[in-house]
């Protein structure tokens, strides 16, 4: 509603692609299909089938091996509930994803697909998702700091299940860390994890916990207060022009 984010942004040399409109705080479960609806309507699967009539277990970010893809089809895959299906939603390296998905059987293959969703949509997928899987594992190379996935997951009030390293602790309540996050550091196989993680999720299948999760993940979220960041960030953008504005006045008067 104000020009002041953008002319602030566009002096200091940053710009602006899109603006993500945030969620209302109460999501019910018609927002979710409402929401599934509209991603089912405006997105083309990469591979498989969205369903809106499903619940979603949304992987969201860069198709690469950093964010461990492979240790979220292994976890779903554990599952044996007809009724989720998993989501990779994010853009990257799409062969490598489904070249992991032909390696499962047939019945865990059509209920996993993988699609691109435009910024405008970004808000909607994650109030579409009934849960987000974080599977990125810190390693010599790698370390997701700040998730975005997962702060978003949190900001639209779902329950993450996720592996806790990098900045989760940061991104998510502590009922959410206590209850859904699996410390890396505990197992040595990956297929250890990926137990966790599938008896995480089948702990979040719980419909009252989900809610009650996903309530915690939302008030944290706001506890943040993302406006005053902000604008906090923005303040000091148009400090620096100003220092820099009277820097260049002192030398043209010392000039003259």
């Amino acid at each position: 509603s104000t020009l002041f984010p953008y002319t602030t942004l566009f002096r200091s040399g940053i710009n602006v692609s899109e603006v993500i409109p945030s969620p209302p705080i109460a999501l019910s479960l018609e927002s979710s299909r409402t929401n599934k609806q509209i991603i089912v309507d405006g997105v083309t699967p990469l591979l498989g089938k969205i369903d809106p009539f499903k619940k979603w277990i949304v992987v969201a970010g860069r198709f690469h091996p950093d964010k461990c893809p492979a240790l979220a089809i292994q976890a779903f895959s554990i599952l044996a509930v007809n009724s989720y299906h998993l989501i990779f939603a994010g853009a990257g390296n799409v062969k490598y994803i489904t070249r992991l998905i032909k390696d499962t059987s047939r019945d865990i293959q059509d209920r996993i697909a993988i699609i691109t969703v435009p910024p405008r949509l970004l808000s909607n997928l994650y109030s579409a998702a009934d849960i987000v899987l974080h599977t990125s594992t810190p390693n010599e190379t790698f370390t997701d700091a700040r998730p975005s996935a997962v702060t978003s997951a949190a900001f639209h009030g779902k329950p993450v299940v996720a592996i806790n390293g990098g900045g989760i602790e940061e991104c998510l309540s502590k009922k959410n860390i206590r209850l859904l996050c699996v410390n890396p550091t505990k197992y040595e196989a990956k297929n250890e994890l990926a137990v966790e993680l599938a008896k995480r999720l089948e702990l979040i299948f719980n419909n009252k916990l989900c809610l009650s999760i996903g309530d915690a993940n939302a008030k944290f979220s706001r506890q943040n207060n993302v406006q005053n960041i902000l604008y906090y960030f923005l303040s000091k953008l148009a400090n620096r022009s100003d220092d820099d504005a009277d820097t260049a006045t002192a030398e043209r008067g010392q000039l003259i």
